[in-house]
């Protein structure tokens, strides 16, 4: 028998293990030296290694595709066909995708606009969502209604019904609707309201979806005069000491959600200002002010147009 030393020079030892090129399997083939049986290992071999790295340029131009065609579908704002591509690009299971949309409203007595604006058009921009993402996948709305401190007097008293009013989140859009639909506009006596109060209140939301919005809804400042220059029952701030920068702040950065402010006047300029100067030097981010001042008839046109549109831009992003 030849020495099979100088064929072991033909490929390298973990090849040979891989082959299984052993005393045994040389003594069963049909080969009749060392250096035959293993240079037909080692074509076998090769021919395995081809074939693999074909399979894998097949399958790297397959995944290139699917990505080329999920970016166009992106582009197009077909985010359900998007979302298909993109899962078989990166072979990850397709998986439900929830988009959580939370209302935060000041509901006093000069807002009763607005909540009708709110009620008439939740189910459409639910539905207008949808219809981009797949009704397949899962859109959670939350509301909640501030309204104001009666006076700065102690015990301190809030406007009827005595707290703020909260829905917490839920799929059942209907639910939602009958909700807004038993806001009353009443209260708020001094100019600014309990705009803080409201965030707190989102703030504790159960948010757990991959795509989180909220728009905060006010024709009204916060506590505290160097928002404003209105007159003021808390002109030191928030009577619960809350800092509405702050509360913007771990929204966006701690929470991962997207902050708006549907704008309705110009008495909420100075406040937003400060706000934003703060969240973008803490956290380098924004609170995204969207105005509806036009207001009247428009106002519900308006408002759907301005969620729809941020929430969509916001998933365009989550895509690419």
């Amino acid at each position: 028998m030849d020495d099979p030393g100088s064929a072991r020079k033909i490929l390298f030892a973990e090849d040979l293990e891989v082959l299984d090129a052993s005393q045994n399997g040389f003594m069963s083939s049909e080969f009749k030296d060392w250096d035959t049986y293993l240079l037909d290992c080692r074509s076998k071999h090769e021919a395995l290694r081809y074939t693999s790295m074909k399979e894998r340029k097949d399958e790297s131009m397959f995944k290139h595709q699917q990505t080329i065609e999920a970016c166009k579908a992106v582009k197009a704002s077909n985010w359900k066909l998007a979302a298909e591509l993109y899962y078989k690009a990166s072979e990850v299971p397709p998986s439900v995708i929830t988009v959580e949309i939370c209302f935060v409203m000041d509901c006093t007595g000069s807002m009763s606009q607005c909540i009708a604006a709110c009620q008439e058009k939740v189910i459409a921009i639910a539905d207008t969502i949808a219809e981009h993402i797949g009704r397949d996948n899962r859109i959670r709305m939350a509301f909640i209604a501030y309204r104001d401190y009666v006076d700065a007097s102690e015990p301190l008293k809030y406007d009827s019904p005595g707290k703020r009013d909260v829905c917490h989140f839920t799929e059942d859009i209907g639910q939602l609707r009958k909700f807004v639909s038993a806001q009353k506009a009443s209260g708020g006596g001094d100019g600014p309201e309990d705009i803080c109060g409201g965030l707190c209140e989102a703030s504790a939301l159960d948010w757990e979806g991959e795509n989180r919005h909220l728009f905060l809804i006010a024709d009204a400042p916060c506590h505290g005069s160097k928002y404003h220059s209105m007159q003021d029952n808390f002109p030191g701030g928030d009577p619960m000491d809350l800092v509405p920068e702050i509360q913007f702040e771990h929204l966006m950065d701690s929470q991962k959600v997207s902050c708006n402010f549907l704008q309705i006047t110009d008495s909420t300029d100075q406040m937003m200002t400060i706000i934003n100067t703060e969240c973008k030097r803490r956290v380098g981010q924004e609170v995204s002010v969207i105005s509806l001042k036009d207001g009247g008839t428009a106002l519900a046109r308006e408002l759907e147009e301005a969620v729809t549109s941020s929430v969509l831009q916001d998933l365009k992003m989550h895509f690419c």
